[in-house]
């Protein structure tokens, strides 16, 4: 059997719905028992009372393959951190907590976004805060659709110019805040989304191998990672990076 992960999608139209579709349907179905998205699955989420019809377009997709076996778990983004409960009831979807350990095949994984190990960031870390506060969450969830949706659009071309004012390094995960969550979660390997960069890192933690896998974002084409009890199969940039699980001590 093998677990599916994907990030990153940023889906705001009817094409990256179909382009989702089309990479779901290129998977080994009958192997896969677990799909794990780890944010940002929409481009913006403004609450799981929106009426816009890609939200139930994107449940309907993934109720397919929650009907066929598999066990989809969804882990909120920095885009998508109101969706929430009735949402996934839709499609039977279980919420995961950033972060959280999960084992796999024997391993014991750790699963992030990847927004919050960002910390050279300290302009996205300010608001990440006020916007992750429950009262500051409930303030914008009892505003109107159209008024919550004027504050999307608002904060998306901020964030754009944000993001494209700032050097590579500052948008990067904290690589000694990847290595100190592996240590305090006793986790082998890391798997993050966010930063746009795939790649596997092989990590030296005291003595001990480990690794951070990246997954790719859906920009330029579909990206995903395909996990087994053999390793690891990473998918992005028309690329694929394969890797075993890190070696025991």
């Amino acid at each position: 059997m093998a677990t599916l992960f994907i990030s990153d999608l940023h889906i705001d139209a009817d094409s990256g719905v179909d382009t989702l579709a089309q990479m779901l349907a290129a998977q080994p179905s009958d192997l896969i028992s677990e799909l794990y998205i780890l944010g940002d699955l929409f481009e913006t989420w403004i609450g799981d009372d929106d009426d816009h019809p890609i939200g139930e377009r994107v449940a309907q997709l993934l109720s397919e393959y929650q009907a066929i076996g598999w066990r989809v778990h969804f882990l909120p983004g920095n885009r998508d951190f109101l969706v929430g409960h009735s949402f996934l009831s839709r499609f039977d979807g279980r919420m995961v907590s950033d972060p959280s350990v999960v084992d796999l095949y024997g391993h014991r994984v750790l699963l992030l976004h990847g927004d919050r190990e960002c910390l050279a960031d300290h302009a996205y870390q300010a608001v990440r805060q006020k916007l992750r506060d429950p009262d500051w969450q409930s303030g914008f969830l009892a505003q109107s659709l159209q008024a919550r949706r004027e504050f999307a659009q608002q904060a998306r071309a901020q964030s754009q110019a944000h993001t494209s004012a700032q050097s590579a390094s500052i948008m990067d995960a904290d690589a000694d805040e990847i290595a100190r969550l592996l240590e305090l979660h006793r986790a082998e390997v890391v798997i993050h989304g966010h930063t746009h960069r795939p790649a596997v890192h092989a990590l030296g933690l005291g003595g001990r191998s480990a690794l951070r896998v990246v997954l790719g974002d859906w920009h330029s084409g579909p990206s995903w990672l395909l996990v087994d009890a053999d390793g690891f199969r990473l998918h992005a940039e028309n690329a694929e990076i394969s890797v075993a699980w890190p070696r025991s001590h």
